[in-house]
């Protein structure tokens, strides 16, 4: 140990860059430089070739092709014949530790002078592996397996001191390495080396395929038959190893080098010993990591899906007794493999009788049953996929309606329901769950609201999205408001008077959202609240309190100054469907904050109107921003005119109740603002100031030919009618003014 330290005393440790040359360039003094990477790391296909099959396994290593004479056969291009060669018997582990702490070398190169004359203590007899130096070529190079034991000093950590060996941790092995030719049932520690020795090549190589993918990719596509050959090995080392980094590890060489490759012979042996594996193997719980690798290979190469489902059909039925296996991890990666096969739209199609007779029966009993994460997200994965097409979805929610006419019939439970089993997650505590599953609730009302609401109406799942938009995460709010504005398509959800108890929640989620940086949630929240007040029946009040009436009002207001354009103009609809006297709050009406909440709306229609004639075109883009610009004013100017019509609407009806004319606990003394008529001439006066120049900009003369075409088919009718319905509203609220007003209309001053 002194000995040891002392070499590597005052030594700096080499960086991952140094560390692969010197564990590459240690394994074989000389390479073929047709096989070695030519930058650093410098990666040697054939040592990668040797140091990756696993010992004490058969395995096919290359060994050169002789002729008759016993000469290597040179002849270029000749591939080296794979043959079964047995592996040498493991030492102790004691030997070992001595092998490795001794300050005498472990092995010298053939042909040095102290290669003839043994160094004291080395072992005789020392096994060889002979390697080709080219894989295609017969001439080789050989080394003795000494040769290996400096590739663990570089990964493996310093080894304790003397006197604390003893206690120092033992490494743990899986099971499939631990073999001991010493009995007893613990874990022998070359088996130990291999796998840290193996990694470290792989992690090598997968970095090398990262950062030089094309010269990584030259190197191993030279000869198709090498390269075949690499991705059997790799795949051997998967199914054998047990150890999750190192499975990791050789999904991902396999994944980047079969999708960088684009050989169709490798990703048919890929596939073929895929299929090989899974049919040989004798237990389920061994098919993990072939399944992890399929489902991973079909996401990076998606028309692999249709291949599989054509040529691989039998592999279906095997993923049935996936799902039928009592390990969740198992039902994990047979789920990702479905949702990665039902992604493609022709192997979907192939699969529709295949998922109505043998999958769907099973399918929402293992999601209803899941407990691990990884398998409620994996099946929510494949869910999504199978709500994309309207036979699975309609299969699906068929099983729904005939239980719900089945209700009153007395016997078991049956199976659960898809709005059952979404209503589940959407309980749990865990954010992603709730996400996925609102996903899951839209994917199925996109395809027709009134047909499945109802169902998810019936479940209760309004009352938990209302409840989520009070949540943190903007994610899950979104998800949610998405939900509710298709529920709210169908009559039942107010029917059920789920909004008049998730107004509030609906109130508080747009004051917090109008708070944060995202235009697409405060978009979704106005789309929401008008489509709640737009559809909500007259004789269900949906403001019960003032204080609730108020802060939608004060929502509203900051909303329409929002200066996000499509934010604005969807406040501005809201605003309009605010302005019906259903939705007013009881007597008395705050006619101030009305006449707030209309003012904010026309101020920013006036901004809106002049920031668009200050743009100037300067070319043909400019012009085209510029044109598009103005009709997306006359868009906005419309709807700020029927929002106004609104108020003025408003404001007739109230003039025939008399509660509604005034304040009643106003004191006689006091001046009366807050009042009817007082907020009827605010509109006359507003109108005068500001609706009627936003109209005239747009009128014949205020505009370039070109635009004005377009606007009087489009915009410019629709606009004049709300105008012309404004001014008589106006004449009937304020019939006092009717003369003055017409006057002024027609005069030159206008």
């Amino acid at each position: 140990m002194a000995v040891r330290q002392a070499a590597t005393a005052g030594t700096p440790e080499p960086r991952r860059d140094e560390e692969a040359a010197l564990l590459f360039e240690r394994a074989h003094y000389r390479h073929d430089l047709r096989w070695l990477l030519p930058v650093s790391p410098r990666l040697c296909l054939a040592c990668t070739l040797e140091l990756l099959p696993e010992p004490g396994v058969s395995q096919t290593r290359p060994v050169p092709r002789q002729t008759r004479s016993g000469e290597p056969d040179a002849k270029p291009g000749a591939l080296a014949v794979f043959t079964l060669l047995p592996v040498s018997p493991p030492h102790t582990r004691s030997q070992r530790l001595r092998g490795l702490l001794s300050p005498r070398p472990a092995c010298w190169p053939p042909g040095s002078p102290v290669h003839r004359a043994k160094p004291p203590g080395c072992a005789p007899g020392r096994a060889e592996i002979r390697i080709p130096r080219d894989l295609t070529q017969s001439q080789g190079h050989t080394f003795p397996l000494s040769a290996l034991w400096p590739l663990l000093l570089l990964a493996l950590p310093p080894f304790p001191q003397d006197s604390a060996l003893a206690q120092a941790p033992a490494i743990s092995v899986p099971t499939h390495l631990r073999a001991s030719r010493t009995g007893g049932g613990r874990s022998s520690f070359p088996s130990a080396v291999h796998l840290v020795r193996k990694k470290h090549m792989l992690s090598c190589f997968q970095d090398a395929l990262v950062r030089h993918t094309s010269l990584v990719t030259q190197l191993v596509s030279q000869d198709q038959r090498v390269c075949v050959h690499f991705i059997s090995v790799v795949f051997g080392l998967l199914c054998i190893v047990e150890d999750g980094s190192v499975t990791d590890l050789c999904i991902e060489v396999l994944i980047q080098l079969t999708t960088q490759l684009k050989l169709e012979q490798s990703i048919r042996c890929l596939l073929d010993e895929c299929h090989k594996e899974l049919y040989n193997m004798p237990s389920m719980r061994g098919s993990l990591a072939t399944l992890t690798l399929l489902g991973k290979l079909v996401d990076a190469i998606p028309a692999l899906a249709d291949q599989l489902v054509m040529e691989h059909g039998n592999l279906m039925d095997y993923l049935l007794r996936g799902l039928l296996y009592p390990n969740e991890g198992i039902k994990a990666s047979v789920c990702y493999l479905y949702g990665k096969l039902y992604s493609s739209p022709v192997a979907a199609e192939m699969l529709s009788g295949h998922f109505r007779d043998k999958l769907f029966p099973l399918f929402l009993s293992i999601l209803d049953d899941a407990q691990t994460k990884e398998l409620q997200i994996n099946c929510l994965g494949l869910l999504r996929q199978l709500l994309k097409y309207d036979l699975f979805v309609s299969t699906i929610m068929n099983k729904v309606a005939l239980e719900e006419s089945a209700k009153n019939i007395e016997g078991p439970p049956g199976d659960p329901s898809l709005p059952l089993v979404l209503k589940k997650l959407l309980l749990s505590r865990d954010e992603t769950l709730q996400v996925a599953s609102a996903h899951c609730i839209t994917a199925v009302l996109v395809h027709s609201p009134e047909k499945y609401a109802p169902a998810f109406i019936h479940a209760d799942i309004p009352e938990f999205l209302f409840e989520h938009l009070s949540a943190s995460s903007e994610v899950l709010v979104w998800s949610s408001y998405n939900c509710l504005t298709l529920l709210a398509e169908e009559p039942l959800f107010f029917s059920k008077c789920h909004t008049v108890y998730g107004i509030e929640a609906v109130v508080r989620s747009l004051q917090a959202s109008l708070k944060m940086n995202n235009t697409e949630l405060h978009k979704q929240g106005l789309l929401l609240f008008t489509e709640i007040l737009t559809r909500q029946p007259e004789e269900i009040k949906l403001f019960t309190s003032s204080a609730m009436w108020r802060d939608a009002s004060c929502a509203l207001k900051e909303a329409v100054s929002s200066p996000v354009l499509e934010v604005a103009a969807e406040a501005v609809k809201a605003t309009s469907a605010f302005l019906r006297k259903d939705h007013q709050s009881a007597p008395p009406v705050r006619y101030g904050e009305l006449q707030s909440l209309l003012e904010a709306m026309l101020n920013r229609c006036v901004e809106f109107s002049q920031t668009c004639l200050n743009r100037r075109p300067l070319g043909h883009t400019s012009s085209r921003d510029s044109e598009k610009a103005i009709l997306q004013r006359g868009k906005f100017l419309l709807s700020t005119l029927e929002g106004f019509r609104s108020a003025c609407r408003l404001a007739i009806e109230f003039q025939s109740e008399p509660s509604a004319q005034e304040n009643p606990f106003t004191a006689p003394s006091a001046e009366k603002k807050d009042t009817l008529e007082a907020f009827s001439e605010f509109l006359l006066s507003a109108c005068d100031s500001m609706c009627i120049p936003m109209v005239m900009m747009l009128s014949p003369g205020g505009l370039c030919c070109s635009l004005q075409r377009h606007l009087e088919q489009t915009t410019q009718p629709a606009l004049m009618e709300v105008f012309l319905s404004i001014l008589h509203s106006l004449f009937v609220i304020v019939p006092h003014m009717k003369e003055k007003f017409s006057k002024k209309l027609g005069s030159k001053r206008i």
